[in-house]
């Protein structure tokens, strides 16, 4: 009989069973504030990228369960090579149905499967596509030779927007309203990208 593990280091299950308590949400970055080490991440997120990913692995999630699929080839992104490098399990494009899952549940990962256990019981409640670190690779090898299509794109919607807003385009920039006095302060602007704490800690 196979044994059932909680996730919660960096190498995989040699089992292919993961075990742990779900936490759900649409957003990845609001689900990570709750995550514990060991945990499931059930998200829906579609090409998952480097951030996501690396916060993930910094929480030590157990395995993430994706309703969407996180790597299209749209673009390049990292999100599932590294968490497949890390260890993490990924079930991917599990579909919708899988968001119903409540906060807190129990959770079992058996290769494509997903169970909702209680106590010895357990029921199949979806199922996805396991995805590894070779598969994560040749996609992000595919996605990288898609881009030059993608960005054509890109400049074909940038070019009608373009076309298409030309007068608000041409308008005087308006600022919103605020209530701050901003007179002889210094104003620090952020956005949220690769290696953001790092620089606001230097």
């Amino acid at each position: 009989m196979k044994k059932v593990r909680l996730r919660g280091g960096s190498e995989p299950p040699s089992d292919g069973i993961v075990s742990g308590i779900a936490r759900v949400d649409r957003r990845t970055k609001t689900l990570l504030a709750r995550l514990q080490p060991g945990e499931i991440a059930v998200i829906s997120h579609r090409d998952i990228d480097r951030i996501a990913a690396e916060g993930l692995v910094q929480r030590q999630a157990g395995a993430v369960v994706n309703a969407e699929c996180s790597s299209t080839g749209r673009y390049p992104n990292l999100g599932p090579m590294l968490l497949c490098s890390a260890g993490v399990t990924v079930l991917d494009e599990v579909g919708p149905d899988i968001m119903s899952v409540a906060e807190g549940e129990r959770l079992l990962i058996e290769g494509e499967r997903v169970y909702r256990t209680e106590g010895s019981a357990r029921v199949e409640i979806a199922r996805g596509r396991v995805l590894d670190l070779v598969e994560a690779e040749e996609a992000l090898d595919h996605s990288k030779q898609a881009i030059a299509a993608e960005l054509e794109r890109f400049a074909a919607n940038t070019i009608g927007f373009i076309k298409d807003e030309r007068d608000l385009l041409l308008e005087a920039t308006r600022l919103p309203a605020v209530t701050t006095d901003f007179d002889g302060r210094h104003v620090l602007v952020v956005v949220r990208g690769y290696d953001y704490k790092e620089d606001l800690r230097a």
